[in-house]
């Protein structure tokens, strides 16, 4: 824990306790950093937190005062990756939406998801470092539920050790791999990948490249399994030839040595990124020549040209749910919510062989 933390709990303590009373002037900062022994930016910091937490107040040109009548809050705390475009959406939908119940107080903390390059040393202190943060949090007696993403599940599982502590619940659920028994909203993954396949197939393509997730026999990949599965099954009944590919390396190369494919589906937007600069090279136009889908419409799709039909999955529409439930009275009304994928068309396959 940090220095102005353990500061600050010591200062919140001498407040609970009565030695600073509501309404008292507590100590300058001059006076607490000799008391701690450390510099007065530091005890700044550690005031920082009391004051957001209601606890004390400033008068300019006065000094810090404990507040007369503390404001009454709980913390909720969320754990999902803070970059990439998709999770930038759902962060910035979190703040906005407990921006509205100023009886909330949100904690963001930020987790890697790389399942397909499982760092066990990073997953260590990562696990050890939530672990801290959420025990000193319940300590406060503030912290009153934890929002994480089941997409994590790698690294978040350690989070079955709180069930009976705080009020968990799961967005992004991936079947519950978490194995953290909690409210959770989830993403209709079947339909997704049933509505771009067969997308492709409408269109008339006939030799279709699907792109997985890289392999790793360490980790079980939902999206991988589900992907092949479906796609063969898919694709079998179609009458459609089936390219079946894990993984972004060898892909160039295969669509040399395949002209025939017309057309692709991968796991996710941001898979064409370096593809798009080699369909000219190989000779193909995206949406004449070859139909494009991804997955999750990301902003990429926007930013390509041609512009990119993909399946969105509403990241907002599932903070939205996952909110709800917990501002709802328990027993939860759902358990596992999914929300259904949707195609939104663009011009990768739009025009197709028009």
């Amino acid at each position: 824990m940090s220095v102005y933390s353990d500061i600050s709990d010591s200062i919140r303590a001498r407040i609970k306790s009565g030695e600073y009373k509501p309404g008292m002037m507590i100590d300058s900062l001059r006076k607490l950093a000799v008391k701690y022994k450390t510099s007065p930016e530091v005890i700044r910091l550690a005031l920082d937190v009391l004051r957001k937490d209601g606890l004390i107040y400033s008068r300019h040109g006065k000094g810090n005062f404990v507040t007369e009548n503390p404001v009454s809050f709980r913390e909720v705390m969320v754990i999902t990756p803070l970059d990439g475009h998709l999770y930038q959406d759902v962060v910035a939908h979190f703040i906005s939406r407990f921006s509205e119940h100023p009886e909330c107080r949100l904690l963001m903390e930020d987790i890697k998801i790389n399942d397909n390059q499982v760092d066990h040393t990073y997953i260590e202190r990562r696990s050890n470092e939530l672990r801290r943060i959420i025990n000193d949090r319940l300590l406060n007696g503030k912290l009153d539920a934890v929002f994480f993403d089941g997409s994590s599940r790698v690294c978040l599982s350690f989070l079955k050790e709180y069930i009976d502590k705080v009020k968990l619940f799961c967005f992004f659920d991936i079947s519950q791999l978490v194995e953290v028994p909690c409210p959770s909203v989830s993403i209709d993954f079947f339909h997704g990948y049933y509505i771009g396949l067969h997308h492709l197939f409408d269109i008339g393509c006939k030799n279709i490249m699907v792109i997985g997730f890289p392999k790793n026999k360490e980790v079980y990949s939902f999206h991988s399994d589900l992907l092949d599965n479906t796609a063969i099954n898919e694709c079998e009944e179609a009458g459609v030839k089936l390219h079946l590919l894990h993984g972004l390396d060898p892909i160039s190369d295969y669509l040399k040595q395949h002209p025939e494919i017309d057309g692709i589906f991968a796991h996710a937007d941001v898979c064409f990124r370096m593809l798009m600069k080699q369909f000219h090279k190989l000779g193909k136009v995206p949406g004449k020549d070859i139909a494009l889908v991804g997955f999750y419409n990301t902003p990429w799709a926007e930013m390509f040209n041609p512009t990119l039909t993909t399946v969105d999955v509403f990241p907002r529409k599932i903070v939205d749910e996952i909110i709800d439930m917990y501002f709802s009275e328990p027993p939860y009304k759902t358990f596992v919510k999914k929300i259904r994928p949707k195609l939104i068309l663009g011009e990768s396959s739009a025009d197709f062989k028009q």
